[in-house]
């Protein structure tokens, strides 16, 4: 049974026993990402994230990591657009060593100045490893593309530019305004007793004192611009990845979208996996997947294929989204896609940390968190023609935004 306390200082704690288990995963959720930045300091939240395990006023870095290690714990953190995360796994045996340590990293972070500049060139390293990625590198230039007057679209890791820029004060006072108690949620699952770590949980983090920063209560749905946009790098492979505007995460819609996502290219039954591929062999990888956000998402099919080829992959995948939006899926497709997304689900919430971050996820950015029971009665009651007035108002090719990743970029016809 999922529990929430809040604390006086608006900290919102959200929990679950496991008592089957032996570990528990605490999270530390926090309203910060590349979506609350400007061009001016882009990058900035995971620049603190970075931050964040160089060290506190009694820790070093080796202190950390000789602590976690000394317990048999896993540490580790990651920022997003909307949300920044930091979590630890533990035995039940370590919980309040493991979650003292998560506040004095998250509250007592020195930002050292020597230390700030160090990680500035780790992150430029972390940059070039994703630029050396065609298909990380062709997904972000098509959300910047499509976002392009909005932070949604702004790198997560910021650039070359705008991380220059930063320095220990623009931390700190990006740290004050945005990393307040009203905008951190703490999520733990796993086993433990409950009164025990509720009164851990309000030592280190319901006490804190209640302070002045920014409390966020959501975004404006972002302008999605379409068009086709070519990139060139110097690979073996072209890279494709399209954007169709979809539905936001507290959209009511978005189960039949995650099932729409699924028949086009969820798997190798997938529409575009067995037309693409199995039927004409034009690439070796190809799929869909419908990414949620506060008020927007998308729907994107990615593929990788020859420049030779690049033409006629993309009028196959036109076809296959003109055909879904037109016609939808059959009684077939939707008994098979209903048992992958319950078994998906279902087999994620036998993880700890899967458990911890629905639960963080979810109130931190949407309020409340579906349960096990909710979630599996939406996606039974799912019908074709769900699916079809949801994928009817998306899978529209003339509103697509399309990324091109290729060593010759010229030349490419356009589809549709």
């Amino acid at each position: 049974m999922i529990k929430i306390k809040v604390f006086d200082n608006k900290t919102t704690l959200v929990y679950e026993q496991l008592p089957h288990i032996r570990s528990v995963c605490t999270g530390v959720w926090i309203k910060a990402g590349s979506r609350y930045e400007t061009t001016e300091n882009n990058g900035i939240t995971h620049y603190l994230e970075h931050m964040f395990f160089k060290g506190t006023e009694k820790r070093s870095a080796r202190d950390i990591a000789d602590e976690f290690d000394g317990i048999g714990g896993l540490l580790n953190g990651f920022t997003g657009k909307e949300a920044t995360c930091f979590y630890a796994k533990t035995l039940d045996m370590h919980f309040e060593k493991s979650v003292e340590i998560l506040a004095d990293m998250v509250c007592n972070s020195v930002l050292d100045g020597g230390m700030v500049e160090r990680e500035r060139q780790v992150i430029f390293e972390e940059m070039a490893m994703y630029a050396d990625s065609p298909e990380d590198y062709v997904h972000e230039m098509l959300e910047l593309g499509i976002w392009r007057e909005d932070p949604l679209g702004y790198p997560i890791t910021g650039t070359r530019e705008s991380l220059q820029r930063i320095d220990g004060g623009m931390l700190r006072e990006y740290m004050r305004n945005h990393m307040s108690p009203c905008n951190t949620v703490i999520s733990v699952a796993g086993r433990f007793d409950e009164d025990e770590m509720t009164a851990v949980i309000e030592k280190y983090f319901g006490s804190l004192e209640r302070d002045t920063g920014i409390e966020h209560n959501g975004f404006k749905k972002p302008a999605f611009t379409k068009g086709t946009e070519r990139y060139e790098k110097d690979i073996e492979q072209t890279y494709i990845s399209i954007a169709l505007e979809s539905e936001g995460y507290e959209d009511a819609k978005r189960y039949a979208m995650m099932a729409a996502a699924s028949v086009l290219g969820g798997g190798m039954s997938s529409r575009l996996f067995q037309n693409l591929r199995e039927d004409k062999g034009l690439v070796y990888s190809v799929g869909a997947e419908n990414q949620t956000y506060s008020n927007t998402g998308i729907l994107n099919i990615y593929a990788g294929t020859s420049m030779e080829k690049l033409d006629e992959a993309l009028e196959c995948i036109r076809m296959e989204v003109a055909g879904m939006g037109r016609n939808g899926i059959t009684a077939a497709e939707l008994d098979r896609v209903k048992e992958q997304l319950k078994g998906n689900f279902i087999l994620g919430m036998e993880s700890t940390s899967t458990r911890m971050s629905m639960m963080g996820k979810g109130i931190l950015l949407k309020g409340r968190v579906e349960s096990q029971d909710e979630v599996i009665e939406k996606i039974n009651g799912l019908t074709s023609d769900d699916v079809l007035e949801a994928a009817g108002h998306v899978l529209d090719w003339d509103k697509a935004a399309i990324s091109i990743l290729s060593s010759q970029n010229q030349g490419v016809a356009e589809v549709g």
